[in-house]
């Protein structure tokens, strides 16, 4: 019974994505997702269907304060595969896109990852990076908000329970250029 309820809810949700019907497919890719956390495959398809109905998210520049809105999608910045790739051997987690953002009150510039939340799966989290120049060194200093939504904190790799762990090494079999990145940061010892 539980096999054949899980393929009908992903069955579904994939009849209304390709039918162009994004938000009824986001409702059985999170029932999917209710029935089988670890289910990479409807945490997939969702994320598809999430980036098409044009998603937003806020983020305060550092410098102003100024309270800003930016479209998640399209990507905009040009290393975003090897952010993606450090950030998803760091968190467990696929970024749904890496955008490079300019305040625009007073022109500070920005790096954002953005994330589906991991445990409600309805709005997005935005870890955004400032780069200080000065005094010969250069600094990073980022914000690490928590879900609009639920107000869940994202949770490093190695605090992360395994089966979603799990999940994330099967997604990561859907993002060859990130997986490509992720294991030559495993490999490099870089974030022990």
């Amino acid at each position: 019974m539980w096999g054949k309820k899980k393929d009908e809810l992903l069955k579904q949700g994939l009849d209304h994505f390709e039918n162009g019907r994004y938000d009824d497919a986001i409702q059985y890719f999170r029932k999917q997702l209710d029935e089988d956390p670890s289910s990479a495959e409807a945490l997939f398809h969702l994320k598809q269907a999430k980036a098409k109905s044009a998603p937003t998210y806020s983020w305060t520049c550092k410098d102003c304060k100024t309270q800003q809105e930016s479209s998640i999608f399209p990507e905009t910045a040009g290393s975003a595969e090897m952010k993606r790739g450090m950030e998803a051997e760091m968190w467990a987690e696929i970024a749904d896109s890496v955008r490079d953002e300019t305040c625009k009150s007073c022109g500070r510039e920005a790096s954002s990852s953005i994330y589906l939340c991991e445990n409600c799966f309805e709005d997005y989290i935005a870890f955004v990076t400032f780069t200080d120049k000065g005094r010969g060194a250069t600094s990073l200093s980022t914000t690490f908000p928590s879900c609009p939504k639920c107000g869940h904190r994202q949770k490093l790799a190695e605090d992360k329970p395994k089966h979603l762990v799990k999940r994330y090494r099967a997604m990561l079999e859907k993002y060859p250029a990130t997986k490509a990145f992720a294991e030559v940061i495993r490999k490099s010892g870089v974030l022990k």
